[in-house]
């Protein structure tokens, strides 16, 4: 099973216990991640400010909202991690290691990009840039 797919699995069990209970469960949200992606080359590679970034995407992710698997990350919810220059170079490494996904560009009006989450990660290798 993917990352992905244990995510969406837990997603629907807590939207099945809010059900049953009537109380909110997505206030404490959680990221997991897996070990595969933990030991992968693509994982190790980023900084430690886009491990922050994508767990904060993880947490953010829902693929329950109308928008399924799209969500912004706008960088005034982000500013607690980061400036904002890091935090745009974080997120461009995610993208470039294949965590992330741009689905829409933002940048015009203020508006945030959307991304998805990606698996290209488990395909990912360094290139030799000297």
């Amino acid at each position: 099973m993917t990352t992905l797919k244990q995510h969406r699995q837990a997603t629907k069990k807590a939207k099945k216990a809010e059900r049953k209970t009537g109380k909110k469960v997505r206030d404490n949200k959680v990221a997991i991640i897996r070990r595969p992606m933990w030991q992968s080359k693509a994982w190790r590679s980023v900084s430690s400010k886009a491990h922050d970034v994508y767990i904060h995407a993880l947490m953010e992710y829902n693929p329950t909202k109308f928008d399924g698997e799209i969500f912004c990350l706008p960088n005034s919810q982000l500013t607690y991690i980061a400036t904002k220059n890091t935090i745009t170079r974080a997120i461009g490494e995610l993208v470039e290691r294949g965590f992330l996904d741009i689905v829409e560009y933002g940048g015009l009006f203020n508006r945030p990009s959307k991304y998805t989450l990606s698996e290209r990660w488990e395909t990912w290798e360094p290139t030799d840039e000297k």
